[in-house]
């Protein structure tokens, strides 16, 4: 089966990157969208489930560079197994200035695919308010990627989040954070200046395996569709779980004994922590000095069902070399607003001490920001993210 994944500028080499460790696809790039296959409906509901950089879902119909040239007639797909006169649906145009113009989009598409759906004896109808499915209809600049969503909503916004803050971002951009910092499971990660946890919570959903999305809660459009009835999802449910909890525990193990190995060979350790660190409690933390941080953090962190997973901390900037041990972390990531920037070398300083040899230090800040780069550090990468209006500059240095 071909699928389209939406994604939101700047995440598709990590899109990429998770739909092989997720599904095992080859996936093709395209600004804002990639196009990839799955063998069957389980990697499609695994891909669902756990996908925490993409946007939407789409099955494919069709990829054409005019509306003019498509055509519904030339393509391979049982239409029965997804429309029905039962069901209801709404096209929903993307990525197109102006509601005229997004207006006129969705009538050509819906004029031909009821044109086709016609001559399938298909009697469906369209509803604009309260729609079974979508037929999404993206447009990226170059390409039109015409297709069903399969869930019906955006899947980059965290149910998580009910405590928000307002210099926070969605969990795709937070995903895309903890990824960029070169985290893996099993390492000792750090968050600083955290808002309301979504980059901290982001990463422990991501090293524990654990679902992003409440199979309990959400009432996708698939579980309409006539193509997916009969699946038995509680039997696909516990056997994910399974699944992710043994593939999770089998990474921080192999993270565990490759770090052990290192320091006896470095002649810091004696290879005796591999069993200590099998399954540690807790390997990820965040911490702010704000009351009202965080509670937030913590609040939503046990919404996501990860707060045996993540530590929160109340603490201050120059009270890590307290809290932590002297090189006991392999990542760092700061969120730096304008009012925290004259304590960059506060962080340097506390960067140096907790951090490991060849530990990463991502910085989030403005674009506007001048950082300098502290002598203890070496730059890796830097680049920018825009996100609507706003935009991101990251910088990612590695101690020395």
């Amino acid at each position: 089966m071909k699928l389209f994944a939406l994604v939101n500028p700047g995440l598709e080499e990590i899109s990429k990157q998770e739909l092989k460790e997720l599904v095992d696809s080859d996936a093709k790039i395209n600004s804002q969208a990639l196009e990839f296959e799955v063998k069957n409906k389980e990697e499609i509901f695994k891909l669902i489930y756990h996908t925490q950089s993409i946007r939407r879902i789409v099955l494919s119909l069709k990829k054409v560079k005019k509306l003019e040239e498509l055509d519904f007639t030339k393509i391979d797909f049982n239409w029965k197994d997804f429309f029905s006169s039962e069901l209801s649906f709404k096209v929903e145009v993307e990525n197109i200035k102006g509601q005229d113009n997004r207006l006129e989009v969705a009538k050509q598409v819906a004029g031909k695919l009821f044109s086709q759906l016609e001559k399938e004896n298909i009697s469906a109808e369209i509803n604009v308010k309260t729609p079974d499915f979508l037929v999404e209809v993206f447009h990226n600049g170059e390409d039109y990627f015409i297709g069903l969503d399969l869930c019906g909503e955006e899947l980059n916004v965290r149910s998580y989040r009910l405590f928000p803050h307002s210099a926070s971002f969605k969990g795709d951009l937070g995903y895309f954070f903890v990824r960029k910092s070169k985290f893996k499971p099993g390492n000792k990660l750090l968050v600083g200046f955290v808002k309301d946890g979504t980059i901290a919570i982001e990463a422990a959903i991501y090293a524990s395996g654990l679902r992003v999305q409440n199979s309990k809660e959400k009432k996708f459009s698939f579980f309409k569709l006539p193509f997916f009835k009969g699946f038995d999802f509680p039997s696909f449910f516990e056997q994910d779980l399974k699944t992710v909890k043994k593939e999770a525990e089998l990474e921080i193990k192999a993270e565990a004994k490759k770090e052990a190995k290192k320091e006896t060979e470095q002649g810091t350790g004696t290879g005796t922590e591999i069993e200590r660190r099998d399954l540690p409690e807790k390997n990820i933390f965040s911490f702010n000095e704000g009351t009202q941080n965080f509670t937030a953090t913590r609040k939503n962190a046990q919404l996501a069902g990860v707060k045996n997973i993540l530590g929160t901390c109340k603490l201050s900037l120059d009270e890590l070399d307290v809290k932590f041990k002297e090189n006991e972390l392999d990542h760092l990531i700061f969120h730096v607003t304008t009012k925290d920037e004259g304590k960059i070398n506060e962080i340097y300083y506390q960067a140096g001490y907790v951090l490991k040899k060849k530990g990463t230090l991502l910085l989030v800040g403005r674009t506007a920001w001048n950082l300098s780069i502290s002598e203890k550090f070496k730059l890796i990468s830097e680049e920018e993210i825009w996100r609507g209006e706003s935009s991101y500059k990251l910088w990612l240095l590695e101690k020395k």
